[in-house]
């Protein structure tokens, strides 16, 4: 590969809408030789995207700084100022993308445009009209529109005689629509490959559409258009021929293509009353809505059969990756697995400890998806110690109706996070005195499992399922997702956070991340009132008020048990560091260093290629997945963004306790104790 050669950012496969911008694009990189000129750079683009450029010709457009338009490139000279413009940026490779757009040299001046039902759809597939080596008749017949607008949006208002619509699919979904926004219906006279004709639904009216296609293209024109009814209102109104939901569906599309996007079946049913003036049902707006999602995110069912496939294309664009799934002897699913090839290597920088936690899908199938995370992302070992979350323990510990307060409540948590078994049991002996129980059923949870003091490794701060928590709400959104769109959107959401997490490790000038430098400051401004008294060259004692403590610096360990657990020195520490002259960084984990930071998110993950341009063996292909087997529930199903997990018990409704005499049953008012001393 030449040394020179530029690595440029490409945007096709999209469209420019009535702002200048361009918008629902795909992505590709290109390797461009700067001594080719602007002449190698379309061969490279076209190349790469698969165009014939004897049909088609290229336009690339780029948008520089500031609110103008986009600056064409068409010569050798614009190749120039873009390149000129590429070296003088620090991100190289994604500032100034091209858009790239594709023109039929046949018909100059018409851009081919898709919208959000066709993205799946490649620019250059079947919908289009190839010119070579046509028939010479046709050609003379197309002179005759040539510069008319080729129709390819389906959401197409105005219909007129004389129209030329891109196929046959695209004029039926435009008149479905046209008849639906005027409230009446329509009957099919002919339909086949080369003609369209519709009649309205009622009897003797007038309204006719008709239109064919020209000399056995694609295309079809508008032949005859009659839009005026002799028809009584109310026939047209009660007619009911065409599909509502399809539609409908088509026309909210658009709303639904940002998942965070509330929009109820009620708010469709006012806007549509408001703007078009029709009236929906309650069910129409539903199924409307319904019918929108599929066509943006496919059929919940469909999306089973889909796994191996994409499986597949994640282990081919990230080598490395581990992907696995499972399914019965039915052919049913049960499960799959994902590692991102990013995260595993990554996991090797990251401190060994993984929080696993399971969140409940909202789909079709439901089904729940358990996720592994450090307090970066990494992968998930089978074989390592497993310990319980202190709130979930503490919430499994009032469902057995012992009495809350906040006094319990502190202690409890202090007893988790206490860092000698000495300061732990102090804490026991007072919950010894409010309640005994506690001790018990503590005990029997076992001690290791989730007392920082008692633990045989070191789980420094990682006390909670916080970290899991934390990322099950950020794919909130995502769960009511088809199966395979959810796992996108989760690749999606760890791409961007590897993107991010990579250039805040790069803005940092430090050795520790700044979270650990902040720590250090703090635990420094601690130690300044502090006496040191060494013993040896290592071990010092260290004064703190009216208490003493025992650092030994070359074990790195203190007698207040923070300098081991914690793996970063304690305000102790640092007095003895300090006495020393030494620098604080040395005595820090790897883990907390910026290096570290760095190196768990340098490999990227790259987006994934065009679905339209992957290459599927057939033993993949045909493998068959069926969606699980469930069971409805009766009813309308809650809205619960979060429901019980594996380690919070079933959630029996808890019964009232008296905070005057402690019993469970009554309250303070009802509290026979009070009643009989009165």
């Amino acid at each position: 590969m030449h040394t020179n050669n530029f690595s440029i950012l490409i945007q096709h496969n999209g469209r420019w809408d009535s702002a200048g911008n361009y918008v629902d694009y795909s992505i590709e990189g290109v390797m461009y030789d700067p001594t080719t000129k602007y002449e190698g750079l379309l061969t490279a683009i076209s190349s790469q995207l698969g165009v014939d450029t004897t049909i088609y010709h290229l336009e690339l457009r780029y948008f520089v700084s500031g609110p103008s338009p986009p600056m064409k490139i068409h010569n050798d000279t614009g190749v120039q100022v873009y390149l000129d413009q590429k070296r003088c940026n620090s991100d190289f490779f994604s500032k100034y993308p091209l858009c790239v757009t594709c023109v039929d040299k046949a018909m100059e001046s018409i851009e081919y445009q898709t919208n959000v039902q066709t993205t799946r759809q490649h620019i250059l597939g079947s919908n289009t009209l190839c010119l070579t080596n046509m028939d010479p008749i046709l050609k003379c017949y197309i002179e005759e529109f040539e510069g008319t607008e080729i129709i390819s949006n389906p959401q197409h208002y105005l219909v007129a005689e004389d129209q030329v619509y891109i196929n046959k699919q695209t004029i039926s979904e435009v008149m479905k629509r046209y008849a639906f926004l005027r409230e009446f219906c329509f009957v099919a006279k002919r339909s086949s490959p080369t003609c369209y004709y519709l009649k309205c639904a009622t009897e003797n009216c007038s309204w006719v559409f008709k239109s064919s296609c020209l000399n056995n293209s694609k295309l079809f024109k508008v032949r005859k258009f009659y839009d005026t009814h002799s028809c009584p209102l109310k026939d047209r109104i009660q007619s009911k021929r065409q599909s509502t939901s399809g539609v409908l569906g088509a026309m909210l599309v658009e709303k639904y293509v940002d998942l965070k996007t509330v929009y109820t079946p009620t708010d469709i049913q006012a806007d549509m009353l408001r703007i078009h003036g029709i009236s929906l049902t309650y069910m129409q707006a539903w199924r409307g809505k319904k019918k929108a999602f599929e066509t943006l995110r496919g059929d919940p069912a469909e999306s089973y059969g889909k796994i191996p496939t994409y499986l597949y294309i994640l282990e081919k664009t990230y080598p490395g990756t581990i992907v696995n799934y499972k399914k019965t002897d039915e052919n049913r699913f049960l499960y799959s697995f994902t590692a991102l090839d990013a995260s595993i290597r990554g996991w090797e920088y990251c401190r060994p400890i993984v929080v696993v936690d399971g969140t409940h899908l909202k789909s079709t199938y439901e089904g729940t998806m358990l996720i592994a995370s450090t307090l970066d992302p990494g992968a998930v070992y089978p074989e390592f110690r497993h310990y319980a979350c202190i709130y979930h323990l503490w919430t499994n510990l009032l469902k057995k109706t012992y009495r809350d307060t906040e006094e319990v409540r502190t202690l409890f948590f202090s007893l988790a996070k206490a860092y000698t078994v000495q300061e732990f049991d102090e804490l026991m002996k007072r919950m010894d005195q409010i309640n005994p129980k506690y001790r018990a059923y503590l005990q029997n949870a076992n001690y290791e499992k989730w007392s920082r003091a008692h633990s045989p490794v070191k789980r420094t701060w990682t006390l909670t399922s916080n970290i899991a928590e934390s990322l099950n709400n950020a794919i909130l959104v995502g769960k009511r997702l088809p199966v395979v769109p959810l796992l996108e959107f989760v690749r999606k959401t760890i791409e961007a956070w590897n993107e991010k997490h990579n250039e805040e490790g790069r803005n940092t000038t430090t050795t520790l991340t700044s979270k650990y430098n902040e720590m250090l400051e703090d635990n420094r401004n601690l130690s300044h009132r502090m006496l040191v008294r060494a013993s040896t060259i290592h071990l010092h004692t260290i004064t703190d008020g009216a208490k003493r403590f025992t650092v030994c610096l070359n074990t790195r360990m203190c007698s207040c048990g923070r300098f081991q657990h914690d793996e970063i020195p304690c305000s102790h520490a640092l007095a003895a560091i300090r006495h020393r002259n030494k620098h604080r960084d040395d005595y820090c984990s790897a883990y907390y260093s910026n290096k570290n930071y760095q190196d768990t998110y340098a490999i990227p993950i790259e987006p994934l290629p065009c679905e339209s341009t992957w290459d599927v063996p057939s033993h993949v292909l045909e493998e068959v997945i069926l969606p699980p087997i469930t069971r409805k529930q009766p009813g309308r199903p809650p809205k619960n963004d979060r429901k019980k997990g594996f380690t919070e018990g079933e959630g029996k409704k808890r019964k009232v306790t008296c905070s005057e005499c402690g019993i469970v049953g009554h309250n303070k008012k009802t509290c026979p104790k009070k009643t009989h001393d009165n």
